[in-house]
């Protein structure tokens, strides 16, 4: 008895005709230079873009007055060399590096296994 039903919707609703195909217009001919279409109007995707701010950069000569003021750049290349210091602050995270990640373990693939 469902069945039937179900037979019976589907061929209703096959019945009737679909909304979108019946006022479906005729396209025009797009050979024809008479028809009328609207504007192009062109959007740049820049449009929205907006620059950084600029930065400010000390002079050269200052720069280079505070290098030698500090040591020269073989105070660098020794700062460079050394390990990053404990941060003295509670709460501010580490600048050191993290530690390795573990190596898989035996058997390879992780522990996943092969078939």
């Amino acid at each position: 008895m469902k069945r039937l039903q179900i037979v019976g919707l589907c061929l209703a609703a096959l019945a009737l005709p679909a909304p979108g195909f019946a006022q479906q217009k005729a396209r025009p001919d797009p050979a024809d230079s008479k028809i009328s279409v609207p504007p192009v109007i062109y959007v740049s995707p820049l449009q929205q873009y907006r620059p950084l701010g600029d930065e400010q950069v000390t002079p050269w000569q200052a720069s280079n007055e505070l290098v030698e003021k500090i040591g020269g750049w073989r105070v660098y290349a020794r700062e460079a060399q050394e390990p990053e210091p404990a941060p003295s602050q509670p709460g501010r995270p580490s600048l050191q590096p993290a530690p390795p990640a573990k190596p898989p373990a035996a058997g390879g693939h992780s522990g996943h296994k092969m078939n």
